[in-house]
């Protein structure tokens, strides 16, 4: 009898996550969500539905949703630490993060990829995560964050020196003192002054000829 009790309510929440997954795929994530939200509630966790509810939060492509998604991510794994479905979603969504704006979700993806592939190492989980970081450009990806720290350190030597040349000046020399550092030559190519356009060596018609 507990059998058939087991067998019916897995049934209905493999019905639950396709409706979830449903959703998601036409563009309603947020009752998505309030689908999966409902189900944890009435039916207790279960290690699918957190997945479930964690993509239709990534689905947003948003910051505070992409934190929300890593709550529950996280809220997973506390309960089904080995959840291979758990591990993979969360590796993708970390190997998806700025690298400088969430330096530790993004530094977590390897650590993931590496648990799959101890307890999966032939999944098709470990394969789609993988597959999803190798597919995201470096330069892609870090290009906004690298411009707006760049433009910052900028503002702020020029805020803090008394002359443009002397935030020059203090910018090269962090740089030279941290040749490997990337973000110090950045600072000295952004405070750089720019060399003046050269004179044109074509004088205007009329001037300095004969006749």
């Amino acid at each position: 009898m507990n059998d058939n009790k087991d067998h019916a309510r897995d049934d209905v929440r493999d019905d639950v996550r396709g409706r979830v997954d449903a959703l998601v795929a036409v563009g309603r994530p947020a009752e998505a969500r309030a689908v999966a939200r409902t189900a944890l509630a009435d039916d207790g966790p279960e290690a699918g539905l957190f997945l479930a509810l964690a993509r239709a939060h990534m689905a947003e492509d948003d910051d505070d949703h992409d934190d929300a998604a890593e709550r529950v991510f996280r809220e997973g794994l506390d309960a089904f630490p080995d959840d291979i479905g758990l591990l993979a979603g969360y590796a993708e969504l970390c190997t998806h993060s700025d690298s400088m704006d969430r330096p530790g979700r993004h530094a977590r993806g390897p650590v993931l990829l590496a648990r799959l592939r101890e307890i999966a190492p032939e999944s098709a989980e470990l394969k789609r995560a993988e597959a999803a970081g190798s597919s995201v450009s470096t330069n892609a990806r870090n290009s906004a964050s690298v411009n707006r720290v760049q433009s910052f350190d900028a503002a702020r030597a020029f805020a803090d020196a008394p002359t443009p040349q002397a935030a020059a000046d203090q910018a090269a020399q962090w740089a030279a003192a941290a040749p490997r550092d990337l973000r110090h030559a950045l600072g000295a190519e952004s405070t750089a002054p720019r060399a003046p356009p050269r004179p044109s060596r074509l004088r205007p018609c009329g001037v300095g000829g004969g006749g």
